[in-house]
C-alpha cells in the first residue's frame, strides 16, 4: 500500500501554488497551466511528478512575474 502521508502533502504543495500564483483560476485550470506542455498522458503521473511539475510552475510564475 502507498504511504498516505504523501496525500497531504501533495494537496499541500498544490494549495500553495494555487493559492500563491493563480487564485483566480478554477481547479482544472490550474491543473492546466501546471501541465502545460506536458507531452504524456498526465492521468498515469505520480505524486512526485506532479510536485515536480508545481515546482517548475512556480518558477515559471515567478520569471513571468519578475519580467512585468
Amino acid at each position: 500500500m502507498r504511504d498516505v502521508k504523501r496525500i497531504r502533502q501533495f494537496c499541500n504543495e498544490l494549495a500553495t501554488f494555487w493559492e500563491s500564483c493563480v487564485p483566480d483560476l478554477r481547479f482544472w485550470q490550474v491543473l492546466n497551466v501546471i501541465a502545460d506542455g506536458l507531452k504524456r498522458d498526465p492521468f498515469f503521473l505520480e505524486e512526485n511528478e506532479w510536485s515536480a511539475l508545481i515546482h517548475q510552475a512556480e518558477e515559471k510564475w515567478e520569471e513571468w512575474n519578475a519580467a512585468r
